[in-house]
């Protein structure tokens, strides 16, 4: 609790047994994407998803409403956060989608949890990080159709990262220190038709390496729990195989 009032990050332990359902959901997930029936290995997955084509890659992994993990999983992840200690809340929770992701998925439901896993395929040159970003910009620009449903009115505001498969020190996410206790100075600027905040960090005087965090230690153990006021951003993928990870907002009443 300390060094997440103090830095806007800590590290936290996922139960076993929830971690194992997370992953089983998710491969389930992609192999219903990609069509396949057979159980295969992570390395197996990552090789399929790897040689997909960018358009193809796009359309199965691309925009957030693709990747939700079930209901079933979120609930219990629901539950086991409803009891965190780390956050400071007299009650915690998920919330729920947006109208805008309903709409964009017809077969989920209004109580259907926010939680989504993200693919990162490997040897991603394109780019050496990811945008820079605090997931607070976001919640400031969205509308009422895009704005999540909540089963309360919120107070605050917290994100878990939780590393699944192919996460190293090397491309893991990074936070910057105490940023949640800056004042930022963010722009907004529209990429393919949608507003995305963008921070400059010599700009904002927090390009400081001594300040660039990846915190975790035990990949098959632990998360990243962060302010959602603090900056961070995600290295390129140079690992031999795709990097999945998982993320949610913890609203607190």
């Amino acid at each position: 609790m300390k060094n997440l009032n103090s830095n806007g990050f800590t590290t936290v332990s996922i139960p076993t047994k929830l971690r194992k359902e997370i992953k089983l959901d998710i491969k389930k997930i992609i192999l219903k994407k990609l069509k396949i029936k057979e159980n295969l290995s992570y390395k197996e997955i990552s090789s399929l998803v790897s040689k997909l084509s960018e358009k193809n890659f796009h359309t199965l992994f691309g925009g957030v409403p693709t990747r939700y993990l079930s209901l079933n999983t979120g609930k219990k992840i629901n539950q086991w956060i409803n009891h965190m200690k780390y956050v400071n809340g007299k009650i915690n929770s998920l919330h729920f989608l947006s109208r805008k992701d309903l709409k964009l998925r017809s077969d989920l439901n209004d109580k259907h949890y926010c939680v989504y896993f993200r693919c990162m395929r490997p040897n991603n040159l394109k780019k050496k990080i990811s945008f820079v970003h605090r997931d607070y910009d976001f919640w400031k620009i969205e509308t009422p159709y895009t704005y999540p449903l909540s089963p309360f009115k919120i107070s605050k505001r917290h994100k878990l990262w939780i590393p699944i498969w192919g996460c190293t020190h090397q491309n893991s996410l990074r936070m910057i220190k105490k940023t949640h206790k800056k004042k930022i100075k963010v722009k907004y600027i529209k990429s393919n038709k949608i507003l995305k905040p963008q921070i400059n960090l010599k700009e904002n005087n927090i390009l400081n390496e001594k300040n660039i965090k990846q915190p975790i230690k035990k990949f098959s153990k632990e998360a990243i729990l962060f302010d959602d006021k603090v900056v961070h951003f995600a290295p390129q993928n140079l690992n031999k195989y795709m990097r999945i990870s998982v993320e949610f907002t913890i609203i607190s009443k």
